[in-house]
């Protein structure tokens, strides 16, 4: 009111001391989110920062399930030559449950050993599954058995941040300078589908598209940055929404704003209410990892924790929510996840035909060619197809799981007045969508259609380098396009201009 401008909507309310504890008694919980195309390269920066010798990849212990053991067993008496009933292999694989079967790596996971000390003062080191030309030693035990004694770094491989960036990459546009707290951004957070509605949905957005979460969009009505926060805690928590939270909501006993959604607000909370800070994070400790509920003399730790609340006039809804809930997704990541969901939707209100671009160059698992082609009359038909399924609980196939989130933002984009053009033997990528901003449209890459793959699609690219195609046989010859990607290309009109030969008939 003072200077007449927007805050930058930066700040969220993050004690330092969730992540470390006030005393240092914690060990921190570093998680750093890559994209997938440079992870590989930021471990190995990791290991060269700190050490060849002091990081080591986190190792994984699988163990038998129970149709596995009961195969074992099966398989023993068989190779014994002995008759087994199934209730005595079922009682002989219930012994073989949870014993180790091979081993592997965390996706992200980084364990660093501090400089002064071994990894053998911890844990053997190994290669995973025996692989001895893997280019990563895994820690022998679990990180779980050692977690107390040292740090890990999850490093993961992310689709958001190669989206960014390449939003950034197509409108010049740095996402760091995108505000948090656009009204008009922040409205496409609410549940519904484009096949049915003509606002902008939280469909296409990250974190926040899945049925799970539009469910939680529709109940809570989200207007603002602190409030998809909350939702975000809210949907990656165990046993905190439903059948918790939602129920306080319902009741009028809290809303999104004041309730519990992350494991810094019950610190932060227990703060407000009195209790001293550190007794506090102890019991945010507590709630959150879902220890076991006594103490060494066996004490119900919780009843204790339970007489303080009450003590200072903690709601009893409150109290009972923090009893069920199992674990709780920290605030900082809960922020981070968000930032990247705001920044995308800006794009999405403001830039539609870069997002639309982005968006199927990375997300899509599946698309459909000739629904591409065909336009939204196609794509509605076979969207509510599959959405008849869903709503009369019949299961979909993995390529029809596949296309319906294709189906679903294909429809938002036709309805927003931008289109597929078709593959273009010229303008095509072999990997990513291109902004056809004359046209209105964004072009497919050659990947697209069913059998042409990467080196395929890439050797077109390189081809069209030296000049035209003079005919598809020459088409052939330039690359590794076989006939069934000649024939494909064909039907849909990719080479309606070409000759099938080099020789012009005389007439």
């Amino acid at each position: 009111p003072v200077c007449n401008h927007l805050l930058k909507g930066d700040g969220h309310n993050i004690p330092f001391a969730t992540f470390l504890g006030f005393n240092a008694e914690k060990t921190p919980d570093i998680d750093l989110n890559f994209s997938a195309l440079n992870q590989a390269d930021s471990h190995l920066f990791i290991r060269e920062l700190f050490g060849e010798d002091h990081v080591f990849r986190a190792g994984t212990i699988s163990s038998a399930a129970s149709k596995t053991a009961f195969g074992y067993a099966k398989k023993y008496y068989e190779n014994m030559g002995v008759e087994i009933r199934n209730a005595e292999a079922a009682r002989i694989a219930q012994m073989c449950e949870g014993v180790k079967r091979t081993t592997g790596q965390h996706p992200g996971g980084l364990i660093v050993i501090p400089n002064e000390m071994d990894v053998y003062d911890f844990t053997p080191v190994g290669h995973p599954a025996d692989d001895v030309d893997s280019e990563w030693l895994t820690t022998h035990f679990a990180f779980e058995a050692i977690h107390e004694n040292v740090l890990k770094l999850d490093m993961l491989g992310h689709v958001d941040p190669t989206v960014i960036r390449m939003l950034q990459n197509l409108t010049g546009i740095n996402p760091k300078d995108v505000p948090m707290n656009d009204n008009k951004v922040i409205g496409q957070f609410r549940a519904g589908s484009p096949y049915d509605s003509d606002e902008l949905t939280a469909a296409g957005l990250p974190e926040f598209g899945t049925t799970i979460a539009r469910k939680m969009l529709a109940e809570t009505k989200p207007t603002s940055f602190a409030d998809l926060t909350k939702i975000s805690g809210l949907s990656h928590g165990t046993d905190v929404y439903f059948g918790n939270i939602q129920n306080a909501i319902k009741n009028g006993d809290c809303n999104v704003v004041n309730c519990i959604g992350c494991r810094d607000d019950i610190m932060i909370d227990l703060i407000n209410y009195g209790i001293e800070p550190s007794k506090a994070f102890e019991i945010m400790e507590f709630v959150r990892k879902d220890k076991i509920r006594k103490d060494k003399n066996g004490k119900a730790n919780w009843e204790k924790y339970k007489e303080l609340l009450l003590s200072h006039q903690v709601p009893s809804w409150y109290i009972n929510a923090c009893e069920k809930i199992k674990y709780l997704f920290p605030k900082a990541h809960a922020v981070a996840y968000c930032l990247m969901a705001v920044r995308i939707a800006w794009f999405k209100y403001y830039y539609p035909l870069e997002y639309y671009t982005a968006y199927f160059t990375w997300r899509p698992d599946a698309f459909d060619v000739d629904a591409m082609i065909q336009g939204l009359p196609t794509l509605k038909k076979k969207f509510g197809q599959l959405k008849n399924k869903v709503d009369n609980n019949e299961p979909l196939s993995k390529k029809e799981t596949d296309l319906f989130p294709f189906y679903e933002i294909a429809i938002e984009m036709y309805k927003r007045g931008i289109k597929f053009g078709n593959i273009d033997l010229y303008k095509s990528d072999s990997h990513d969508f291109v902004v056809d901003k004359d046209n209105n449209s964004i072009i497919p890459p050659f990947r697209v259609c069913d059998g042409i793959g990467e080196q395929a699609a890439q050797s077109v690219v390189e081809a069209r380098k030296t000049g035209v195609f003079v005919s598809k046989q020459d088409l052939r010859q330039k690359t590794k396009l076989n006939d069934t990607n000649i024939k494909l290309l064909e039907k849909i009109g990719v080479l309606k201009d070409l000759n099938e030969t080099d020789q012009l008939t005389l007439f």
